[in-house]
């Protein structure tokens, strides 16, 4: 019978699974005790298993919380661990989950664990997952029924199954799983020589029995003797000396080898020795060797032949890996071992033609029977000629062959050689099919990996189905991969195991199989003695276990506690979690990689054997033959002190000695988690929430919670807040309105005007005219409105005042009594008219009236009487021909009738404006103003008269403006007065009772403009477009991968307009190429001569020289200019006094502060979306980078021992708009945002009136109900366009603004209340300085300040003391500071400390420097410190530019392109110390293309690909999963037609290393530190940053996807984000050069993400311009 778990026959046939006899007497004694099933290869194991898992199904689906147990299926290898958990699914109706390492099971949560544990009943794996599961504490060893260990014999060591068979001895011991161990072999590798020892310790690591059949018959039926093949052994005789072809190709590949040690690739992550004792070669220089050996063992050991085939193989993964080469020199090296490669091919294929006639035939020539047998070693002969006689002329179908071989490499070379071998021989054409599978060498999941798993797979299904019948494989099909039975198995490399010996006769299961072992004639000997050896083995074993009957007693628990005693003891915490001394080593370098670090850090922990003389001065002479390790942590660990190892018998034990105590130092630090796994961010940010983050609670939220894009923009909804003052006294305050005759100042009365009411029918005069003036004058009442007689907001009147006889002003009485109604005039006919007194010209004097006969109802000033005209006077203008009355009767004749009084004068009338709001001014005319300044002439018999006064009604338009103007501005004036209080700055002399506010500011940058109708409208700012990208030249436009050549463009010609070199080519130059030679030189002579001096001037210079002068000095396009040196002469410059910033003068001196203004508050409360004459925007942006600053200096003094990335971590979480938004809603100050466009008819209710107070009183009583009220009149909406003529209802935030402003609510954007708090901190900081804006963190309680440090002493802050070293000696420092004159007289600034410089230039890569650690703290400061003192600078400079620039102009300044263009122009970047070849070799690829550049950051540089516009880990694809849905996306375009996409993955080519930006903060975080004075910094920065301050200003750069989109060929399309862990991605598809091409960009956020890809397209568009 066949394994069950062959795949292709389960479905076959179900009787097969019948269990036999002696599986169920195994299932019955495993089910009472614990035991190790020992049967050979296909008799069953998993099917035991099975059985067993059933037996112990009893709790499996209950939850583990009411007493349930799940069962644990252990494998050795991920292929292993697959098969079984597709055995398990198809044979049982368990929940089956299967995890291996490749899933990120590392990563997972304990929530995570539980639900997976909880979901599923049988977890089938890999051993080390579910070790880890166990110590990390997601699952206890008693909610475990059974555990079954497949191929247990591996138990020994440090394994994982004997490391977790090891917790069961420190677990409780009741209660413990069974144990069901299942083997083929019992003894691993060759340890034959103490079988029974051996055996004994498998079965007390087990704790448990082997146990196998019980009685000799069973043991023929079953045991080795159930695979009983016919063994031969088949003879060749020795080679003694191979071809001279050979013996000079091994002599090459030595000389080469040779050259390899002395060729310098740069610094390799150092590899030892597993005793420590001596360096490894670096895993590249062993890669290349191990390739070469391989291939020499081929030739050696197969001949020349095969050899012809093998360098294939090597000639295929040199060239990939140099193309994968991150630096030169590795490329450099596998470009020499190719080439070697390509000359031993060249020879092989000549040696192979000496047979042919034709040198130059192709190369299959060479594939003959002859040639092959010829130039094979007796060893390939014989066994071709095996297979011949095998199998000549047999059906294809009864043949299924495996042949094993040692090598990986050997497998692909055979088969190479068997596929030409059975071509050209007849008798095997139609017969043999080869295959070959190969064990997996990388646990990486890159590409390359899973490829071949998906190769491997289809070869394997291919044996299976039977369309390929010979197999050749490596070790890989010794264990577990299960194929079908063979009846011819060749053992063509030497056995060495006893376990290879075993496993692959096991293979040979069919009846009449054959075991074929090939040895040398020499060896034959040896080979028999060795298969008897082994033969014997297996009797052993059968011995030890026939007398071992199936009760026998079981490993007693001293024994147990012998075998598991260790040198040191396993730690167990106070949650039950435990790390096991062997784990500690895996979980350091895990640990290393979780610390922060650029693209080019690599982080590993430095291990080091100590010498005697150190090991006696630490431990004396305890030390004396020991060994002792000591572990140092990279330089940004918080564990800084070196780790000694206790002194230990070996380097091995020693290593895990010192490992395991460094785990418990960070555990003690609390880097590690409970679960002894890495801290990651979250849990870092979750421990310090409830300092920080605790008001989030109190709106359901959590700072660790992910919050979905729906839910973080839903504007909340706030009640409106009204102004204390609208009840009390009235405020003073000027404000600017426009009108179309200009601008109007308007201005409140100091003093108040005292009235008293006589009497109730007084008051309701009052009432009666305030109503009149809105419903019918301004036409704001809604028919939903009542006249507000009890409320306290808003609850003033609107009075018209009159001079009295004594010049006093009074309420017009009269006026009031007259309207208390506005007269709503009718039409009248000939014959009532004729009735009427005739019109008087004194009644129609500065009046308004209304024309009865049209069809609007257009209100009209009457601005002049014409006494001297008629209506039969004749008009004016192009109506010559006719008279007023002609005119007025031919356009409304049928609806007047006729004119009664064609005698008396004519009005002169202009239209009076819809509009209401008037804080905008026009710019341009609009219809509204032509309009007004037509002259319309009127017949007043005909106009209804309202004999309203004019003027007063033209004041009456401006007073919603003025109202609503006035109710902000009383807010603002109550935040003005709270904030000074709150920082006792309410007693200085200009904050205090004799304040007189400014009149209020335009911010004319906001270029606010009006409607026709004279409405203000929503801005976009349009710009105008500037020039792109020129082409730029390149080498060629083959490579369009390749990243911008930053090639030396040393001379000032092509390359291609050279001449040949004659003296290298003197025998075929022809008269015409000497010609051009003596032309070209004498046209350059001069040029060459001026070469020659720039040459002189290059080597009398120093390298640290900087480009003087201003480098934007000379507007040419971005291209080399032959005339400028790369290193141009210094001319003196004097350096100008830095102007001060005014913000830092008002931080250091009193003297200096000025009043925070009303206006500013108002500017700060209201938001761009009200369309106002100022708004936040400007303020936001100080107050923004006010509040990194401030989150900066608070983290890094509060939690100085914290690495760079969780104080990024929580400073982001600090400033984000979440926390801005929770801190500001915890005030009343949302309740007071003016954030909608002031629509007096929709979103304005004027004062005293209300709804009805039994329909107001819902929103109190019933919100479900009130929430579904709507405007009794939809007509009053403003519907626009689309909604009124598209979607046919009216959107429901039009709707519901109408009705909250009815009630007092408002809807406001989250991301506004955010912008709110960071412009009120603006103005703050603006007036006051940085140590009052400091104090208003604690009242917006965004930081807390502790006993001891107020947040006033923010400035004052210290470095961790763990981060820098006291006590060290100047000398020590300098040792690192080489030429450190040079950099301070470039930086423009001498440190008096300099442990701040040194760190500021320690790359983290970099061992030596154990003084102050790297610059990743300093770089965190710096970057703050930056970004402040350049928005302030801006903020104050730039007061024409509009906010949206400002910001980009600052985003220009401070992104890292900038910083390192800065950097290398200062010549810093000299003096970084670091340890890294692929840094440097980007650095000085990114210099030379500066110096191409002039030293400028042109629009080329801005496309440069930053670290963070690359993607840095590989995208994992698991084949079954993903692969599916890529090929449907790539059948879906091909479908529609797309053109052809050429792919570039540009991931590998970071242009501008971010070093060189970090190392630039964190120089600018030591100056400050040092001098502790901003102002000094300041200048500092100003000088680095001088030209681009004032270049940028003139001349924006261009955002790359801008570039992009404009580029006329390009029509970019980008697509929606995918998420990728924290990472985004978007790809961006474009045309260039008539193809679409897809390249792809990565960021932590979306526009991060678009950057990069656009970058990425601007980078080959550059290229294909050329």
């Amino acid at each position: 019978m066949q394994e069950p778990e062959d795949s292709v026959t389960i479905s076959k046939d179900v009787e097969r699974y019948k269990p036999r006899s002696y599986q169920l007497r195994l299932v019955d004694y495993l089910t009472k005790r614990n035991g190790i099933v020992y049967l050979p290869t296909g008799s069953g194991k998993t099917f035991v298993a099975i059985l067993v898992l059933k037996r112990f199904s009893q709790d499996l689906d209950k939850p583990i919380a009411s007493g349930g147990k799940r069962a644990l299926f252990m494998c050795n290898t991920v292929e292993l661990a697959r098969q079984q958990a597709v055995a398990v699914r198809r044979n049982t109706n368990f929940k089956v989950g299967f995890y291996v390492g490749e899933q990120g099971v590392d990563e997972w949560t304990r929530g995570k664990w539980s639900d997976e544990i909880e979901n599923n009943q049988v977890l089938v794996g890999t051993a080390q997952v579910f070790l880890d599961m166990v110590t990390q504490k997601n699952m206890a060893l008693n909610s475990i029924s059974v555990v079954i260990i497949d191929e247990c014999h591996h138990g020994t060591r440090h394994h994982p199954f004997r490391e977790f068979m090891r917790l069961f001895t420190i677990a409780d011991q009741t209660n413990l799983p069974r144990v069901v161990g299942l083997t083929g072999v019992l003894i691993k590798g060759n340890e034959i020589s103490k079988v029974a020892t051996k055996l004994k310790e498998l079965e007390i690591t087990y704790r448990g029995n082997i146990i196998t059949v019980s009685d000799t018959k069973e043991i023929e039926n079953v045991m080795l003797y159930a695979t009983k093949p016919t063994e031969a052994m088949v003879t060749f005789p020795h080679q003694e000396q191979g071809p001279t072809v050979e013996r000079f190709i091994i002599a090459q590949i030595k000389q080469f080898f040779v050259s390899l040690e002395l060729m310098n690739i740069g610094v390799q992550p150092v590899r030892r020795s597993k005793s420590l004792h001596c360096q490894r070669d670096s895993s590249k220089k062993g890669f290349v060797k191990q390739m070469f050996n391989d291939f020499v063992y081929q030739l050696q050991e197969y001949g020349i032949y095969a050899a012809s085939i093998a360098i294939i193989s090597l000639i295929v993964e040199f060239d990939i890996k140099r193309r994968q080469a991150e630096t030169l020199s590795v490329k450099l090296m596998h470009r020499t071992a190719l080439t070697l490669c390509e000359r031993i091919r060249h020879l092989l294929v000549q040696k192979l033609r000496d047979m042919t006639d034709d040198d130059d035939g192709p190369d299959d020539d060479v594939n003959t029977e002859d040639i092959i047998m010829n130039f094979s070693t007796p060893k390939i002969q014989r066994f071709l000629m095996s297979l011949k006689v095998s199998f000549a002329h047999k059906d294809p179908k009864d043949i299924c062959c495996l042949v094993f071989v040692e090598r990986r490499y050997t497998c692909k070379c055979i088969y190479g050689l068997l596929l030409n071998y059975i071509n050209s021989t007849p008798e095997l054409r139609d017969v043999l099919t080869p295959q070959f599978m190969v064990g997996r060498n990388s646990i990486s999941p890159d590409f390359g990996s899973v490829l071949e798993r998906k190769h491997q797979k289809s070869a394997i299904q291919k044996f299976r189905e039977g369309n390929a019948n010979l197999m050749i494989c490596s070790s890989v099909l010794e264990e577990g991969i299960d194929v079908q039975a063979c009846n011819h198995v060749f053992i063509l490399d030497p056995l060495k195991t006893f376990n290879m010996y075993v496993q692959t006769k096991g293979r040979a299961r069919s009846p009449e199989a054959k075991f074929v072992v090939f040895t040398a004639e020499r060896d034959r000997e040896k080979t028999c003695q060795q298969i008897c050896q082994y033969r014997n083995a297996h009797d052993e074993i059968a011995e030890y276990l026939k007398e071992r009957v199936l009760e026998e007693a079981m490993p007693e628990l001293y024994e147990i506690e012998k075998h598991f005693q260790d040198v040191i003891k396993p730690f167990t915490n106070e949650h039950g979690a435990v790390l096991l001394p062997s784990n500690a080593l895996t979980l350091l370098h895990r640990y290393c990689q979780t610390i922060p670090t650029d693209a080019f850090g690599f982080l590993i922990p430095w291990i080091n054997l100590l010498e005697e003389g150190e090991r006696n001065k630490l431990f004396g002479a305890n030390a004396k033959d020991k060994h002792v390790v000591s572990i140092n942590m990279p330089l940004n660990c918080i564990l800084r002190d070196t780790i000694y190892s206790d002194p230990m018998d070996n380097a091995r034990i020693a290593k895990i000695s010192a490992a395991f105590k460094a785990c418990l130092a960070l555990y003690s630090l609390g880097e590690l988690s409970e679960k002894f796994l890495p801290k990651t961010l979250k849990e870092r940010v979750a421990a310090i929430a409830d300092v920080h983050f605790e008001h989030w609670h109190n709106y359901g939220d959590s700072v660790t919670a992910t919050v979905n894009k729906g839910e973080k923009s839903k504007p909340r909804t706030y009640k409106t807040h009204c102004p204390l003052e609208f009840y009390d006294a009235r405020p003073r305050l000027e404000m600017p309105l426009f009108s179309n005759q200009g601008m109007l100042h308007v201005r409140v009365a100091d003093a108040p005007l005292e009235v008293t009411i006589q009497n109730s029918e007084q008051l309701d005069l009052l009432h009666q005219f305030h109503g009149m003036v809105f419903r019918d004058i301004l036409k704001i009442w809604q028919p939903c409105f009542v006249l507000d007689r009890r409320s306290k907001e808003n609850s003033y009147l609107v009075v018209p005042l009159i001079l009295d006889a004594d010049q006093q002003k009074c309420i017009d009485w009269q006026l009031m009594t007259k309207f208390q109604k506005l007269a709503q005039g009718q039409g009248s006919s000939v014959q009532q008219r004729e009735q009427q007194p005739a019109p008087r010209p004194e009644d129609f004097e500065g009046k308004i009236v209304t024309q009865w006969y049209t069809n609007n109802d257009k209100r009209m000033l009457v601005t002049k009487v014409h006494r001297e005209l008629t209506p039969l006077s004749f008009m004016e203008n192009n109506q010559q021909e006719k008279t007023y009355y002609d005119f007025t009767m031919s356009k409304y004749g049928n609806r007047i009738g006729d004119v009664v009084h064609k005698d008396k004068f004519l009005i002169e009338v202009r239209d009076l404006t819809e509009q209401l709001n008037f804080y905008v001014q026009n710019r341009g005319k609009s219809k509204a103003q032509s309009k007004a300044r037509l002259k319309v002439i009127l017949i007043p018999e005909l106009c209804i008269n309202l004999e309203f006064p004019g003027d007063l009604w033209i004041k009456l338009i401006f007073l919603p403006s003025i109202l609503n103007r006035m109710y902000f501005l009383l807010h603002a004036e109550s935040l003005r007065k709270r904030f000074n209080t709150y920082l006792n700055l309410d007693l200085l002399p200009f904050n205090g009772t004799d304040y007189m506010p400014k009149p209020l500011e335009i911010d004319f940058s906001l270029r606010r403009n009006v409607d026709p109708l004279g409405n203000a409208i929503p801005t976009e700012d349009v710009e105008e477009p500037k020039s792109l990208l020129e082409p730029m030249a390149t080498k060629s436009i083959q490579a369009p991968m390749a990243a911008l050549e930053i090639t030396e463009l040393e001379n000032s010609w092509q390359q291609y307009m050279e001449p040949i070199d004659l003296s290298r080519n003197l025998l075929s130059t022809y008269p015409v190429e000497l010609a051009y030679y003596y032309n070209f030189s004498v046209g350059n002579v001069c040029e060459l001569d001026n070469q020659d001096f720039e040459d002189k001037e290059y080597w009398t210079k120093n390298q640290f020289h900087m480009p003087t002068g201003n480098v934007y000095g000379y507007r040419s396009p971005a291209k080399t200019n032959a005339n400028v040196p790369a290193l141009m002469p210094s001319r003196p410059t004097v350096r100008g006094e830095v102007k001060p910033l005014l913000i830092l003068q008002k931080t250091f001196s009193e003297e200096h502060i000025t009043p925070a203004e009303q206006g500013e508050f108002l500017a700060a409360i209201t938001a761009s979306s009200a369309t106002d004459v100022f708004d936040m925007e400007r303020l936001e942006i100080l107050g923004d980078s006010f509040l990194k600053l401030s989150a900066t200096l608070y983290l890094a003094s509060k939690y100085s021992d914290w690495n760079e990335g969780t104080l990024t971590q929580v400073k982001s979480k600090l400033v984000s708009n979440r926390n801005l938004l929770y801190c500001l809603a915890d005030t009343d100050i949302p309740k007071k945002l003016n954030t909608i466009l002031f629509t007096p008819r929709y979103t304005w209710v004027p004062p005293s009136i209300s709804l009805p107070h039994n329909v107001l009183a819902l929103w109190r009583e019933k919100p479900g109900f009130a929430n579904m009220i709507g405007p009794h009149n939809l007509r009053d909406l403003a519907l626009d366009d689309e909604e009124s003529l598209v979607k046919g209802n009216c959107s429901d935030i039009k709707y519901n603004r109408f009705v909250n402003f009815c009630v007092g609510l408002v809807a406001i954007a989250n991301k506004v209340i955010a912008d709110t708090l960071e412009a009120l901190l603006g103005v703050i900081v603006k007036n006051y300085g940085l140590q009052h804006a400091f104090k208003m963190l604690e009242y917006f309680k965004i930081c807390r300040s502790d006993i001891d440090k107020p947040l006033t002493e923010l400035l004052n802050l210290e470095l961790g003391s763990k981060n820098i070293r006291a006590n060290v000696n100047t000398t020590e420092i300098d040792g690192f500071l080489i030429n450190h004159s040079h950099l301070e007289h470039n930086l423009g600034y001498t440190f008096k400390d300099r442990r701040y410089l040194l760190q500021a230039l320690t790359h983290p890569s970099y061992p030596t420097n154990r003084i102050t650690g790297s610059y990743q703290e300093l770089e965190f400061i710096g970057d703050a410190i930056l970004d402040f003192l350049i928005s302030a600078y801006i903020f104050e400079n730039n007061t024409k530019m509009n906010p949206g620039a400002l910001t980009d102009l600052r985003s220009a300044l401070v992104n890292n392109t900038t910083l390192a263009c800065i950097c290398v122009r200062h010549r810093l970047h000299f003096f970084i110390l670091a340890e890294n070849e692929k840094l440097s070799e980007t650095i000085s690829k990114f210099v030379n293309f500066q110096e191409s550049q002039g030293h400028r950051v042109t629009n080329y540089v801005h496309i440069l690909l930053e670290e963070a516009d690359v993607q840095p880990t590989p995208l994992d694809l698991d084949d079954e999963l993903e692969l599916p849905h890529a090929n449907k996306c790539i059948s879906q375009e091909a479908e529609q037609g797309v053109p052809p996409k050429g792919e570039f993955n540009m991931s590998t080519n970071v242009d501008v290393p971010k070093t060189l930006g970090d190392v630039l903060e964190a120089l600018i975080a030591a100056i400050y530190l040092d001098c502790r004075d901003l102002q000094r910094t300041w200048e500092v920065i100003f000088r680095l940053f001088e030209p681009e301050l004032q270049e940028f200003t003139r001349n924006m750069p261009i955002n790359p996807i801008r570039q992009l989109i404009e580029h006329k060929h390009a029509k970019p399309v980008f697509s929606s984000p995918i998420m990728e862990g924290d990472t985004l991605m978007v790809s961006c598809q474009f045309t260039c050069m008539e193809k679409s091409i897809k390249v792809y960009g990565f960021g932590s956020n979306k526009n991060q993400a678009k950057l990069s890809a656009a970058k990425h397209a601007l980078q080959l568009l550059s290229k294909c311009d050329a």
